[in-house]
């Protein structure tokens, strides 16, 4: 029997096609979530239900993180040219749309539709803006994916030469560090850069390593 991989097996890639259409829409469940808004008492049901919906919902953003890295993984050795090209990919719309945001929120506050002092010209605001996110909250998820993915021309290599057994145990222990030093649900606990979205990008690169030598069978 032919060993499925990631690269030509028909069948995983759709599996992976329909996880993605799920995670979306758990992505847009996750910005659902209304008890704060409504300051719902624990006693209504809609509290456990939504309760319940942010937590098992909130597996998507693993997911992308994951399947980020694994699939750059599988496209072979490290070129420093994929890498930049993937980065370009997510770092021009990132600018592009944080501008936009900034732009906007700052016209609204100058008209009065936005609070006093909310948006500003100063230095310090239009670097955070632009770069930062400032202005356009949900932008995280770029800025981490684009760190992370430069980050890939340093973290395959090392990876390449580990045994699956030490990716394991290193895995484990940042997972054992950052139950210790942070809050799991916290993703945006560190402006410059998240520990936690970088253990989901480990994950992908161990899989993608060990991929075929731990699912071929499957």
């Amino acid at each position: 029997m032919k060993d499925l991989t990631i690269t030509d097996n028909k069948k995983y890639s759709d599996n992976i096609r329909m996880i993605e259409v799920l995670s979306i829409i758990f992505v847009v469940l996750i910005h659902t979530y209304n008890i704060e808004v409504y300051h719902l008492g624990k006693n209504d049901f809609t509290f456990y239900f939504e309760d319940f919906m942010n937590f098992f919902t909130s597996i998507a953003v693993p997911f992308f993180f994951i399947k980020s890295s694994l699939f750059l993984y599988k496209k072979g050795p490290v070129v420093k040219e994929v890498v930049i090209n993937k980065t370009k990919q997510l770092i021009i719309p990132y600018l592009f749309f944080n501008i936009v945001y900034m732009i906007m929120f700052t016209i609204l506050n100058k008209l009065g539709f936005t609070e006093s002092g909310l948006t500003t010209f100063n230095f310090k605001d239009i670097i955070n803006g632009i770069f930062f996110y400032k202005y356009s909250y949900a932008f995280w998820f770029l800025y981490s994916l684009i760190l992370l993915t430069l980050l890939y021309i340093i973290l395959k290599p090392i990876s390449d030469r580990l045994s699956p057994i030490v990716q394991i145990i290193i895995w484990f222990s940042m997972i054992i560090v950052y139950f210790i030093f942070g809050e799991f649900y916290h993703i945006t606990a560190f402006k410059v850069f998240s520990f936690e979205t970088f253990i989901y990008y480990y994950t992908g690169i161990i899989l993608g390593k060990n991929y075929d030598s731990w699912f071929s069978k499957y």
